[in-house]
């Protein structure tokens, strides 16, 4: 009987068409990898004398690899060629892993390209992030962790029982924070988990230790991203998830901005989830431990904790009530209730009730949630997951459906229920919330982007598994640089990886500590959090302050030794300008005593 190799040569006559079908698959091999070089570079200029070769457009090599591919099949005969192709292309991978020196060809190649793009992320995040205390979310948290870690959880307000009669005091409350319940004091509106966390490397390493947290949680969730794949639809799959989340758009906007709890809250509860299904007393602890940090990170997405509850309590009851499970359990239960009471009792001391958030309970009895809001956040997060995503991302169809099939591959099916339960819980949470109109609050999501992406990778290997064996590994390999070159290109023309806007936010707060005396006050909005982060000055908030009370105000801070300032970023000039027109304050503004880095400063004393 003659060996495969030997059957598939027996049909392949001429060893002219065999060089030029090997010589195509490789062309095709290479184009599409060039085409993921310049997906993720942004493109390559080699500029060697009278030699210019500029390559910048991904999708254009991904049609000169479609074209090879066409012609290398019409030059082929038809008989047998899907046999021909597949040991062609054992063979090919076979030179390619020859030429891999041997320390490296032991590596276990899904894992490595999980670990690489975890690596690539924390520094990304480190390196090039925004390490700066920007609006209200980065000052909220930041701030908030300074409190913890020097153990003021109230800030005295200057002036909050010393303003003029029919101004309220809330014209002091920056970005970020609001009045404790006597009015007298500052407190804030986020939620305690990451400033926690911000807080004991604050302590650690200092003021510039925070914003190395973000990044790092990042690099943490690539990688459990890659464990949640390896699980429940093996290696391979959890290899492309790993580098489909360190590429997403959402992720890596959240990884460049200053920090905020999104990628925390993913982290913690797909830790949980990996744990809870480890029937070990350890894994217990761990699963309860995330999911009391995923509560305290955010609290409304509490309804979660009952996924990896739910697992604990049906692998308890289905063992018999073994007294290991019952241990299990209540290392699980334990650190989950405590931070449910802990986030009550921060509740009770900051706003006056257990029941209470930072946003009020009028918020979210009418304010923020509302069944009319289902349709326009339907349409919105499908809308922004395949912009930003591309159309491929309907693969994660696929991966459903195979995960749930009869015929599913191999995998930890108890993970893939609660992963799914899971992922949908995220999205329950969110679907009656507040719409808003920008792509990447599709961060709301980000805990079940993880299971997103798994799904999309079990999706690529069902589409390849059912291809002939000739066009598998390549049309495994083509899917995943297309979604890279869709997902690349839409973070290059969004400018996601140039944190740079950012910085204004601190060159704002450095040149008021620089260059204004110590009882200035500021009367602005979007900086009033950075302004008193980076200078200890005193703002006014203008969008809480009544027209026609402006001058009221300014006189009587004048009267208490203060020197009124207005500092106005560029993004609100227009909305000051016109809350404020035909008042005295508006001309005031006309002159700016500095302009700085989309931000502009005016001297409101009396001439």
């Amino acid at each position: 009987m003659l060996s495969s190799a030997a059957a598939v040569d027996e049909q392949d006559p001429g060893t002219t068409r065999r060089t030029l079908r090997r010589g195509g698959l490789a062309l095709m091999l290479l184009a599409v990898a060039w085409a993921g070089v310049i997906a993720i570079t942004g493109g390559v200029v080699i500029d060697a004398g009278p030699v210019h070769v500029t390559s910048r457009n991904p999708e254009r090599v991904l049609l000169i690899a479609a074209v090879i591919a066409v012609a290398t099949w019409l030059v082929d005969p038809r008989r047998g060629w899907h046999r021909r192709w597949a040991e062609d292309w054992r063979s090919l991978t076979m030179t390619v892993v020859q030429a891999v020196p041997a320390p490296l060809r032991r590596l276990a190649v899904p894992r490595t390209l999980a670990a690489v793009a975890a690596a690539a992320t924390f520094l990304t995040g480190a390196i090039d992030g925004a390490h700066v205390v920007g609006g209200s979310d980065s000052y909220g948290y930041v701030s908030q962790a300074h409190m913890w870690a020097t153990g003021t959880l109230k800030v005295p307000q200057p002036l909050a029982d010393d303003l003029p009669p029919g101004i309220s005091a809330d014209v002091l409350v920056p970005l970020g924070y609001r009045l404790s319940t006597e009015r007298l004091a500052l407190v804030p509106t986020y939620a305690p988990g990451l400033p926690m966390t911000l807080a004991i490397f604050e302590r650690l390493g200092g003021a510039q230790a925070v914003f190395f947290v973000v990044p790092l949680m990042g690099a943490l969730l690539v990688w459990l991203t890659y464990r949640l794949g390896a699980r429940t639809a093996g290696e391979v799959a959890g290899g492309i998830a790993a580098l489909l989340i360190a590429t997403s758009p959402t992720f890596v906007f959240q990884v460049m901005t200053p920090p905020m709890s999104d990628i925390a809250a993913a982290m913690w509860w797909t830790l949980a989830l990996l744990a809870i299904t480890r029937r070990t007393t350890a894994s217990g602890l761990v699963a309860g431990v995330a999911t009391a940090a995923a509560v305290l990170t955010r609290p409304n997405l509490v309804p979660l904790g009952l996924v990896p509850a739910a697992v604990v309590i049906a692998q308890w009851w289905y063992s018999g009530r073994q007294a290991a499970d019952t241990r299990r359990a209540l290392l699980f239960a334990i650190p989950a209730v405590l931070a449910c009471f802990t986030v009550a009792a921060i509740n009770n001391y900051w706003y006056g009730s257990p029941f209470e958030s930072g946003y009020g309970n009028g918020a979210f009895a009418g304010g923020f949630f509302s069944a009319e809001y289902f349709v326009p956040n339907l349409t919105n997060y499908t809308q922004w997951i395949i912009d930003s995503q591309g159309l491929l991302i309907v693969l994660a169809i696929v991966g459903l459906l195979s995960l749930l099939s009869r015929h599913a591959i191999p995998g930890d099916r108890t993970l893939r229920i609660a992963m799914l339960a899971l992922a949908a819980g995220v999205y329950a949470c969110y679907a009656l919330y507040l719409p808003f109109d920008a792509w990447w609050f599709l961060r709301f999501l980000m805990p079940a982007l993880p299971m997103l992406f798994v799904l999309v990778a079990a999706g690529v290997l069902v589409v390849a598994r059912n291809l002939p064996a000739g066009f598998r590994m390549l049309a495994t390999i083509t899917l995943i640089v297309a979604m890279l070159v869709h997902v690349t290109t839409f973070i290059r023309e969004r400018s996601v990886y140039d944190s740079s806007v950012e910085w204004r936010y601190q060159i704002a707060g450095y040149h008021v500590r620089d260059h204004l005396p110590p009882n200035a006050v500021l009367l602005t909005m979007l900086h009033s959090g950075n302004v008193r982060y980076y200078s200890n000055r005193l703002t006014v908030r203008y969008d809480m302050l009544e027209p026609a009370r402006a001058q009221d105000l300014l006189t009587h801070l004048r009267n208490r030794g203060y020197v009124t300032f207005a500092l106005i970023d560029d993004a609100e000039d227009a909305a000051f300008r016109k809350r404020f027109a035909g008042t005295p304050l508006a001309s005031r503004v006309s002159t700016p005593m500095v302009t700085l880095d989309r931000v502009r400063i005016y001297d409101l004393s009396p001439q």
